[in-house]
This record gives C-alpha cells, sequence and structure tokens, in this order.
C-alpha cells in the first residue's frame, strides 16, 4: 500500500531552487531551508526530497551552473543536506524503536 503523498507549492520549488542556482555557492542549509518551506517532513519524505533534489543537479546541463567547480560544490551541499536529513532519519528510528520496548 502507497503512503499518501501531501503535494506542496511547485512554484515555490521552483523559484527556490532557481534562487539556490542562482546563487553559485549553495550551503546544505539552503536545500534544508527549501524543504522546510515546502513543509516536507523530517525523516524519510525529507530524505527523499533531498535524493531527488541531488538526482536533478545531476542532470542539468554544465551550462546550468557557472563552472564545474560551482556544479560540484552545488552537489556537494545538496549531499552534506542529505547526510544530515539521514542521520536525523536514523535516529528517529532508533528512538521509535526504544519507545516500542
Amino acid at each position: 500500500m502507497q503512503a499518501q503523498r501531501d503535494a506542496f507549492d511547485v512554484n515555490k520549488l521552483l523559484v527556490g531552487f532557481v534562487d539556490i542556482l542562482a546563487s553559485g555557492n549553495a550551503m546544505p542549509l539552503q536545500f534544508d531551508r527549501l524543504a522546510r518551506d515546502l513543509g516536507i517532513a523530517e525523516g524519510a519524505p525529507m530524505v527523499v526530497f533531498l535524493n531527488g533534489i541531488k538526482k536533478i543537479l545531476r542532470a542539468l546541463p554544465d551550462k546550468a551552473f557557472e563552472d564545474k567547480n560551482a556544479r560540484l560544490a552545488m552537489v556537494d551541499a545538496v549531499q552534506d543536506a542529505l547526510d544530515q536529513a539521514i542521520d536525523v532519519e536514523e535516529e528517529m528510528n532508533e528512538n521509535n524503536q526504544q519507545g516500542d520496548s
């Protein structure tokens, strides 16, 4: 059975994503803030969202970035945000398991 997904504002997503790209020097916090602004919950939803953003970044043509280093920095920033989201999800799962005991 597939979980129901809440819709989010696609325009807000696109504007936020383009703003991050235009900044040229993304920080992990920017991707985290974008997800929160869209109402993405912590845990698995955040991990799935950030993984999707990472895939989009990798699929963009080189001309979407100032240079190769900017592209790598952008992917690194979203990967750092993703790593942090995974840590939060694992902590949530551990807390749930302890609560079930």
